[in-house]
């Protein structure tokens, strides 16, 4: 006669909820193992915006030690070489249309 081994109290198998996750990998590996029908009726509904795209993308030529400054400053503040640029173009732009926006009096 065989023995037959049931495997009981494993919540991961036919969970009657969605559990708490305490990483990215076993949330993984819980989906990995279960369709998302089964607790379907658990899904919330949330609203996502998404960023649109840039529009354009303009290249320069740059020195290589401009170039490696930029990445400096850049990296200093947290952020890319192309974030500080575009920043500073923007930067640059406000103050000149200011410049040359006539007051009306």
């Amino acid at each position: 006669m065989e023995e037959q081994i049931t495997h009981m109290g494993d919540a991961t198998e036919n969970p009657k909820r969605i559990p708490e996750f305490s990483t990215y990998e076993e949330e993984g590996e819980f989906w990995d193992d279960h369709d998302t029908e089964e607790l379907a009726d658990q899904w919330e509904e949330v609203e996502v915006r998404v960023a649109s795209p840039l529009k354009l993308t303009y290249s320069i030529a740059l020195e290589p030690e401009v170039m490696e400054r930029m990445r400096r400053l850049a990296s200093q503040q947290g952020i890319g070489a192309a974030t500080l640029a575009r920043k500073w173009i923007q930067e640059k732009l406000r103050e000149a249309e200011a410049a040359t926006t006539p007051v009306v009096e």
